[in-house]
């Protein structure tokens, strides 16, 4: 764990795949729970469960996936005047989109060719509580975490 102007991120990149981290936040639904929906998003009930979570949960996914180092959140502004939030790949183009189910369990695609860069604002407490979250689901402290990574920079200078 670090602070880093005073936002809290972990990168857990170095041990776990961007991709399982992105499907570990949309497929559990112990991390994007009702409690943390805002606005126009808390009453709607039926909804499919990432709905109305994409903008914390981009964020979230962004600061567990090596941040501005790697990723640029994006956003597109649909037609109804919604947004949807997703982190792109500065170097593979690759979308990780940690709620895209809202649109693909209806049979749409996300409306990514309507997307541009943008950036976060403040660290939100609704992406801290994610990625809490999301560390619980790997079974991950902090502390434990912390371990990893410099296990990982141990094993990078020994192949140097």
């Amino acid at each position: 764990m670090k602070k880093e102007n005073k936002y809290l991120y972990y990168d857990l990149c170095n041990t776990i795949e961007s991709e399982v981290i992105c499907n570990e936040i949309m497929t559990n639904k112990d991390i994007l729970t009702p409690d943390l929906l805002k606005g126009q998003w808390k009453n709607r009930v039926n909804e499919i469960h990432t709905t109305g979570h994409c903008y914390a949960a981009a964020e979230a996914l962004y600061y567990l996936c090596g941040h501005s180092n790697v990723y640029n959140p994006r956003v597109c502004k649909e037609e109804n005047g919604d947004t949807h939030w997703f982190i792109q790949n500065k170097f593979t183009n690759e979308i990780l989109d940690p709620t895209k189910t809202q649109y693909t369990e209806l049979g749409e695609e996300p409306p990514y060719h309507l997307a541009r860069g943008t950036g976060f604002m403040q660290q939100s407490t609704r992406c801290v509580e994610i990625m809490k979250r999301t560390l619980k689901a790997f079974d991950l402290s902090p502390e434990v975490l912390k371990e990893l990574q410099k296990e990982n920079k141990r094993n990078r200078k020994r192949k140097i």
